[in-house]
């Protein structure tokens, strides 16, 4: 919840140059951050907060049922139940001709959630959870073969099914490389995290600099890896240095 909050708010100016982009009247803008904050978590130029924002709602639910004392099992079923109603739901949606009585339901669900990828984190947390806790790994090898399975699923006859498939055999391939300990895996992490949270801030202040505001190419790409990179590799070296001033004294 500290990273949503305190990077949705970096991100604030940002968000009001896209409402002054947009052209809208100021009480739609604020009405507008206000359903994007709680329930959407894709404001302009931060859209990759959502994922934090669905990890909050999963916990949410997760924290529910461990205090009714329900198991990994109840869990992965609820993220599966998310799931299937966020998946009808947009059928409902893309077919309103054939459904008119749900038309109204769809409307307001659309309205309040978009597209509903806020329910969909809590499958992909529960999957993971179930395959640490019970140790139901693949081989490396099955995983391989599942994850080209899903990749070509998901280009083929089903793209949500292809990502969860995907998705979940890649996470059970590096679960089983059996890397050495080594304390500069940390700091990568912490890297990789800071790069994920900042690396979209980069871009916009990069395109915006050249001129020629959210522009794709080769130039964009490699501005942002370096600006945000260079960001990571600081914000770590000041948290080490509190660290070791803090056990020093």
């Amino acid at each position: 919840m500290k990273l949503y909050v305190i990077w949705t708010l970096i991100s604030f100016p940002l968000s009001v140059y896209g409402y002054i982009l947009s052209g809208n009247s100021w009480i739609n803008c604020i009405l507008s951050y206000i359903k994007y904050f709680f329930f959407v978590g894709k404001l302009f130029q931060s859209y990759h907060l959502w994922y934090l924002l669905a990890m909050i709602y999963s916990l949410v639910f997760i924290l529910i049922l461990v205090h009714c004392n329900r198991g990994i099992n109840s869990m992965l079923l609820v993220g599966v139940m998310l799931y299937a109603v966020r998946l009808g739901l947009e059928y409902f949606r893309l077919n309103t001709d054939a459904f008119p009585m749900l038309a109204p339901v769809v409307g307001i669900y659309e309205y309040i959630f978009n597209n509903g990828n806020i329910f969909t984190g809590m499958l992909y947390m529960c999957i993971g959870i179930t395959v640490v806790e019970k140790r139901c790994c693949f081989s490396f090898f099955a995983s391989l073969v599942l994850f080209i399975t899903g990749i070509v699923i998901k280009y083929t006859i089903h793209s949500e099914l292809g990502n969860i498939i995907a998705s979940s055999c890649f996470f059970m391939m590096v679960l089983n490389i059996d890397l050495p300990q080594f304390p500069f895996y940390i700091i990568l992490r912490q890297l990789s995290r800071y790069m994920y949270l900042v690396h979209l801030i980069c871009f916009s202040g990069y395109t915006l600099f050249i001129g020629n505001f959210n522009h794709l190419g080769v130039d964009s790409f490699v501005a942002t890896c370096v600006l945000s990179l260079a960001f990571a590799v600081v914000v770590t070296a000041i948290q080490k240095r509190r660290i070791r001033r803090s056990t020093t004294h």
